[in-house]
């Protein structure tokens, strides 16, 4: 096949699968189909195969990996051709300088920085050990709260607190890539965390958020701002008379939304049709009947239907907990009308995301690295244990150039904060 090979946006999406994997990076076009397999983070283009991976290449990786992009011996095997003129407009990700000066200068201080003040950016032992311990101090509470006929509130709020720092702290990150360099450790911390425990989705998370989310944030394109007719979260969503009292019931939103998506089979069904080998949907099936054995089916049938009350009031806690936790980093007055306009890539993730307690190393571990949102924007594969030392030198960077950062001094003003946002978005 030529290089000089022009494909449309149709022809490259026909290539969608495990076994037949094309990607667009910078309007180039890559065959990858046989690079997964040394690729450190395995099948991860799978969750762009078909379409375009330019905002998810940059963020994700290394000086290195883009220095190897650019090398002959990766040309001559993964480079096919290119994207035609005419259809370069409909990419999305061409809005946008993914490689900048200012990108590749904060890349490099964050990655030399870390370097000389020893922090690893993925294998750190103690951050596994913490992870692990976590997942062991929340089976132990499980017990608390779904092994007995009589639970306490305080230990439902306790399980809800480690079900979100599970699902954000190890779920979350090892779909960013991450957690850790193992492919196993990654598989088990996907699968176990994202799926068995926090009811959640691999394949629809990944490409709803990794690649929507990350590379269109706080756009029209961003789907997690729509989070339903009846929220107003975003400029671009049209404004009903209801949205004027969203301030009030949109909390009652959060508390069942995510409640509702978890036991929703149809997304279950959803995450089987996708793109995935037989392998991948059964481990969807599988993990994810843990989650409905758990949180359902076993407390029911230990303690009979008046457990039911103590399930659908962790779940709905649970729901509040985790939509508000993810709403404040990014629904605020701030990120939606700034006045900072950029086609940097960077500078845009910056502006649209806003922090709480920065730097507070154990907020950080509570929220699984979520108070730092700027600083996971920029980079989303490194491990959250690393934000509190980068927003240092992102906040330092930001004072330097004039642009915005966005922090709130703790989570209870972010959250004031956001209520405000509601009510100037319904009025």
């Amino acid at each position: 096949m030529s290089i000089d090979n022009e494909f449309t946006i149709l022809e490259v999406s026909k290539h969608n699968t495990k076994t037949d994997c094309w990607v667009i990076i910078q309007n180039k076009v890559y065959d990858l189909t046989n690079f997964m397999k040394n690729h450190t983070g395995g099948n991860d283009p799978l969750q762009v195969a078909g379409g375009d991976a330019t905002h998810l290449f940059f963020s994700i990786h290394p000086k290195r990996a883009r220095d190897m992009l650019e090398s002959e011996d990766f040309i001559s095997k993964y480079y096919i051709g290119k994207v035609a003129i005419n259809c370069r407009s409909n990419i999305l990700s061409n809005q946008f300088d993914h490689n900048t000066k200012f990108y590749s200068e904060l890349r490099t201080e964050v990655e030399k920085e870390l370097k000389v003040k020893g922090y690893s950016l993925r294998d750190s032992f103690l951050y596994k050990t913490c992870n692990i311990c976590t997942i062991i101090l929340f089976l132990l509470i499980y017990k608390k709260v779904f092994g007995q006929n009589k639970t306490k509130i305080g230990w439902i709020i306790l399980l809800v607190m480690l079900e979100f720092m599970i699902g954000t702290g190890i779920g979350h990150e090892a779909h960013h890539g991450g957690i850790v360099k193992s492919k196993i450790y990654r598989w088990f911390a996907k699968y176990i965390a994202m799926i068995s425990i926090n009811g959640g989705w691999s394949m629809i998370w990944m490409v709803g958020h990794n690649v929507v989310h990350h590379g269109y944030t706080n756009t029209e394109d961003d789907k997690d701002k729509f989070y339903h007719k009846l929220l107003r979260l975003s400029k671009y969503s049209e404004k009903l008379y209801i949205h004027r009292y969203q301030h009030f019931y949109a909390w009652f939103g959060y508390a069942l939304g995510l409640f509702m998506k978890k036991i929703n089979l149809s997304l279950d069904i959803e995450e089987i049709k996708l793109n995935l080998d037989i392998t991948g949907k059964l481990n969807h099936i599988f993990f994810k009947s843990i989650w409905y054995y758990m949180f359902i089916i076993r407390p029911i049938k230990k303690f009979g239907i008046m457990k039911i009350k103590d399930i659908i009031l962790y779940q709905i806690i649970s729901s509040l907990y985790q939509v508000t936790l993810f709403t404040i980093n990014h629904n605020q007055n701030q990120n939606e009308y700034h006045n900072y306009t950029t086609n940097d890539f960077a500078i845009q993730q910056i502006i649209t995301s806003t922090n709480y307690s920065s730097g507070n190393k154990l907020i950080n571990y509570i929220t699984g690295g979520l108070n730092h949102q700027i600083e996971h924007h920029l980079f989303p594969s490194l491990s959250h244990h690393t934000y509190p030392e980068i927003h240092k030198i992102v906040l330092k960077k930001c004072l330097k150039e004039g642009i915005p950062y966005n922090n709130c001094p703790s989570v209870f003003h972010a959250i004031l904060e956001h209520y405000n946002f509601l009510k100037i978005m319904g009025q």
